[in-house]
């Protein structure tokens, strides 16, 4: 997990401030998190290619809905760190299986409403 929190960190102190709280927000900062976390991305290695246009898509809806929550940047950090930890958690507890069981459906919607190619 600490070796994902700084590529994170990275990604969202290049922005400007952000802000978060309602539930879209939540998800959509579920789904940033499930796709490092699915891809095993832990911050040393560089982001693939062909993840960064649809890292790109989430990160930019997660700072838009952030920014029109008018949450502290540090809020919306805590959002995608609990995240990370949550899904880090259940992957090396109960598998990658649970890991798509629980935010795989979420992800795809998502996925689609952006118009990211899963």
């Amino acid at each position: 997990m600490s070796r994902i929190l700084p590529l994170f960190l990275a990604m969202l102190m290049a922005t400007p401030a952000l802000a978060g709280g309602d539930v879209e927000l939540q998800n959509v900062g579920s789904c940033l998190a499930f796709a490092v976390v699915r891809a095993d991305l832990d911050g040393k290695k560089g982001i693939p290619d062909e993840m960064l246009p649809g890292l790109n898509a989430l990160k930019d809806e997660f700072m838009f809905r952030a920014t029109a929550s008018k949450l502290s940047e540090e809020e919306a950090q805590k959002i995608i760190v609990k995240a990370l930890v949550d899904q880090n958690t259940l992957k090396s507890e109960k598998g990658v299986q649970a890991l798509d069981d629980a935010y795989g459906q979420l992800c795809r919607n998502i996925a689609a409403t952006l118009m990211i190619k899963p």
